[in-house]
């Protein structure tokens, strides 16, 4: 209106009233029509991406590949929504991993990435291991650190604030005596387990296993060297953790025994040593006693609300759990067709296992990729 204002005061008075207010006329009618043009063509551009979009998404879920490549780029280089923009590249990079092209897929992380802020976070029970490592590869690159929440130090390692907790939990070492093999999976089901139980811990961050088990490949760490607290430690710097949980677990005669650790990364000493015993079928009851346990030490305070009836929880059945520890191994080798397998074992034992539908449902495409390969491959 300001702007109208001085328009109409612009119009020498020597024009007379009827002619002066013609012409405001003329310039309201000529900066509606201007406005209404832009407001149609952002909507016309709006529209068209979010029909290439889920275009493109169809392809995706079809297993047409190469065409939804193609339409995520375009709706990624066209969309004026930056939402939209964001989702495209994510799938983006979905995609070129199930094209087998890591560097294209990379490319679009680092695109993704540089729409920041607000942070961006991939979710590891949404997406596959390859493409969280470009994730990670992608904003190591951007940061030129491989810690981004804290400033890099001289000896490589990360300054992380001091009211910032952060925890990085380790696989644990299986020591079963009794059925040695079929208890195997909770070394990486175990360290889910936890994460899942503080999931809604108060004033705490706790980092994916996938983005340590990332590091780890980075500093070409050992799984043997990383059981000791002092390399433990080094990770957890690496990471950005301020502390680090680490231990082993033993089945024998129908009971669990679970050893914990929790260490300090800035000085390598063990904050608290725990130990919880009790039957095997018990299992998700002694982990979330342990998990209010070392939150309680770094000051950290986990919702009364069992993340297990939020959907966000581990399973309560042994079972579901079992074979849920399992996919994650097979999924992080790259077995897509047994881990699919073991994840609806998982979902046959707990039907409400949400962490087990989803990974199942991220699973879709890469098993499509697998099927395809496996089909080109026996026709040459």
């Amino acid at each position: 209106m300001t702007n109208l204002d001085g328009f109409v005061r612009s119009i020498p008075p020597r024009l007379g009233a009827t002619v002066r207010l013609a012409i405001a006329c003329v310039f309201i009618a000529t900066v509606g029509v201007g406005l209404a043009h832009a407001q149609t063509g952002e909507e016309s551009t709006g529209q068209e991406t979010d029909e290439m979009f889920a275009k493109a998404q169809s392809h995706y879920q079809e297993g047409a590949f190469d065409e939804a490549a193609e339409l995520f780029a375009t709706v990624a280089e066209t969309t004026p929504y930056r939402e939209r923009k964001r989702e495209a590249l994510k799938y983006l990079g979905r995609t070129h991993i199930i094209r087998d092209d890591p560097e294209k897929a990379r490319s679009a992380m680092t695109e993704l990435l540089r729409l920041e802020p607000p942070m961006i976070e991939l979710d590891p029970d949404v997406e596959p291991p390859p493409i969280m490592n470009v994730y990670y590869e992608a904003r190591r690159d951007l940061a030129d650190n491989p810690c981004w929440t804290g400033k890099k130090q001289p000896d490589g390692s990360c300054y992380v604030p001091k009211d910032m907790h952060t925890l990085a939990i380790i696989d644990f070492s299986n020591n079963s005596i009794d059925q040695k093999e079929r208890f195997e999976g909770l070394q990486w089901g175990l360290p889910t387990m936890f994460v899942q139980h503080m999931s809604g811990a108060t004033e705490l961050r706790l980092i994916e296993r996938e983005r340590l088990e990332w590091i780890k490949q980075e500093i070409g760490m050992s799984e043997e060297g990383i059981m000791d607290p002092q390399t433990a430690a080094e990770a957890g710097r690496l990471l950005g953790a301020t502390n680090v949980m680490l231990g082993s677990y033993m089945i024998f005669d129908g009971q669990i025994t679970i050893w914990s650790r929790l260490v300090e990364t800035e000085t390598g000493r063990i904050r608290l040593g725990r130990t919880i015993n009790g039957k095997v079928d018990e299992f998700h009851g002694l982990t979330q006693e342990l998990s209010q346990k070392m939150a309680t030490a770094i000051d950290s305070t986990i919702s009364l609300t069992d993340p297990t009836e939020t959907g966000s929880g581990p399973s309560k059945s042994l079972d579901a759990m079992l074979a849920y520890s399992d996919a994650l191994k097979l999924i992080e080798d790259g077995d897509y067709t047994r881990a699919t397998q073991k994840l609806k074992t998982a979902l046959q034992h707990d039907p409400d296992y949400i962490q087990a539908q989803r990974r199942l449902e991220s699973l879709r495409p890469m098993l499509a990729s697998t099927s395809e390969d496996s089909a080109a491959g026996g026709s040459r």
